[in-house]
C-alpha cells in the first residue's frame, strides 16, 4: 500500500481492531531522536515514503483450528460500536466492552519500523517510551483528524450504524495519510508492555485465551456481525495464553493459533507482524 492510496481503498484493504472508551490522550511529535513522550509536543507527524515490506516466501495456509463452542449461552446478545469508539456487548444483564484497535505509527519518522529486529529496545523504560510515542487510540486519532479534516463528521450518541461506520472509515484514512499508521504491531512489544492499561486505563487489559473461551455463542455471533473489515475492525486479535505467551484468537469462533500459524510470514517476535491481528483491549 503506498502513501498515495486514497481513503476508500484503504478502508477495504487494511484490517485491525481496537476500541476505546477512555481516549483523549496526547499525540506526541517525534523529534527524530527516538521514541518518548514530550509534555509540550504538538500533534504533528512527518511522513516518509513507506518502505517496501520485507520479501516473504509463500506461506502455506494455516490449518483450520475449528470452532470452539464457547460458554453456555445467556440469551440473545447485542453488540454495537458506540460513538465513543467502543464495541459494547450486552448479553442478558451483563455488559462488557471490547476496544477498537489501538494502532501504531509504523513508516513515519520515529515509527515502529525503526525499532524492530536488532534495534528492539532492551529496557522496560525504552519499550514504554516507544509505546507512548507510536500508539494511538481511536479517540486520540478522531480528535486530531477532525481538526485536520473538517469534512469528517464524528457521530453523536444514538446515531445510526452507517454514520458511525462512515466516521471510522474517514479516521482510518487520516490515520494512514497523516500519521503513517498501519495495523502492524511488533508482537514482543505487545507482550512486554501493558498497552491496554497504558492507553485506556487500568480497567482494560489485553484479552486472554480464557476471556475468549468465556464468550458465549450468542456473544460471538453479535461481535462477528458488528466488526466488519476495516482499519478498526477485524476479528483476529492478540491474546495472552495461560503460559504467558502471545497467541492469536478469533473472536467469532474462539479458535486460537500461534503467530507462526496465522497465515502470514512470521519473521520473529521483534519484527512487525502482518497477520491481520488487532490489538484490542477488554473491560468487564
Amino acid at each position: 500500500m503506498s502513501p498515495g492510496m486514497n481513503r476508500t481503498s484503504l478502508a477495504s484493504l487494511v484490517v485491525v481492531s481496537g476500541l476505546l472508551a477512555a481516549c483523549g490522550g496526547r499525540i506526541e511529535q517525534d523529534d527524530g531522536n527516538g521514541p518518548g513522550p514530550s509534555p509540550t509536543a504538538v500533534p504533528t507527524a512527518t511522513i516518509s515514503p513507506a518502505p517496501e515490506d520485507p520479501p516473504a516466501p509463500p506461506v502455506a495456509p494455516a490449518p483450520d483450528a475449528g470452532v470452539d463452542e464457547g460458554a453456555p449461552s445467556t440469551g440473545t446478545s447485542k453488540a454495537a460500536i458506540t460513538a465513543e469508539g467502543v464495541v459494547s456487548v450486552q448479553s442478558g444483564a451483563v455488559t462488557f466492552e471490547i476496544s477498537l484497535a489501538i494502532l501504531p505509527r509504523t513508516f513515519s519518522k520515529g515509527g515502529l519500523y525503526e525499532y524492530e529486529g536488532p534495534r528492539y529496545p532492551t529496557t522496560t523504560a525504552a519499550r514504554e517510551a516507544l509505546v507512548d510515542s507510536v500508539a494511538f487510540t481511536y479517540g486520540e486519532l478522531a480528535k486530531e483528524c477532525v481538526t485536520r479534516h473538517p469534512e469528517i463528521v464524528l457521530p453523536k450518541p444514538g446515531d445510526p450504524e452507517a454514520t458511525v461506520n462512515k466516521a471510522l472509515e474517514a479516521v482510518a484514512a487520516c490515520a494512514y495519510t497523516d500519521f503513517g499508521i498501519k495495523p502492524y504491531w511488533i508482537p514482543r512489544l505487545v507482550s512486554d508492555v501493558d498497552i491496554c492499561a497504558r492507553k485506556l486505563g487500568p480497567d482494560y487489559h489485553l484479552p486472554t485465551v480464557a476471556d475468549v473461551k468465556a464468550l458465549t455463542a450468542d456473544e460471538r455471533a453479535a461481535i462477528g456481525a458488528t466488526l466488519r473489515e476495516g482499519l478498526y475492525n477485524g476479528l483476529s486479535i492478540f491474546v495472552r495464553a495461560a503460559d504467558g505467551t502471545l497467541v492469536l484468537a478469533d473472536l467469532a469462533t474462539g479458535a486460537t493459533r500461534k503467530l507462526s500459524e496465522g497465515g502470514a510470514t512470521y519473521w520473529g517476535d521483534t519484527y512487525h507482524y502482518e497477520g491481520g491481528a488487532s490489538l484490542r483491549c477488554i473491560r468487564r
